[in-house]
């Protein structure tokens, strides 16, 4: 899998320090995921980390529910209202739990 370039469409603030971030795949290119697998995501300069999916796998937008951090600045540039809301979905990992089943 190559990288893809996201881009937050909207945010749901739950409380000051955790929000959801809705993001959209550039053009046609979003790839698959199975539910219980993890994105690796990486904010430019300041880094990468790791976030759930909180979406369904069938949903046309990526959920990420995010809990601020003071130790990631990759995680803390999703919170400041000054950055661009870019970030690159650098792999999908994990084997996922096959939700289906049960």
């Amino acid at each position: 899998m190559g990288s893809t370039k996201l881009t937050v469409t909207r945010i749901f603030k739950h409380n000051p320090d955790v929000w959801s971030f809705f993001m959209a795949a550039a053009g046609d290119s979003r790839p698959e995921f199975t539910a219980g697998q993890v994105a690796v995501l990486e904010m430019g300069e300041y880094g990468s980390f790791y976030a759930a999916f909180a979406s369904s796998p069938d949903e046309t937008e990526y959920e990420f529910l995010i809990k601020r951090s003071s130790t990631s600045q990759a995680v803390s540039s999703l919170f400041d209202h000054q950055f661009r809301k870019d970030a690159m979905l650098k792999q999908i990992v994990g084997h996922g739990f096959p939700v289906d089943k049960y």
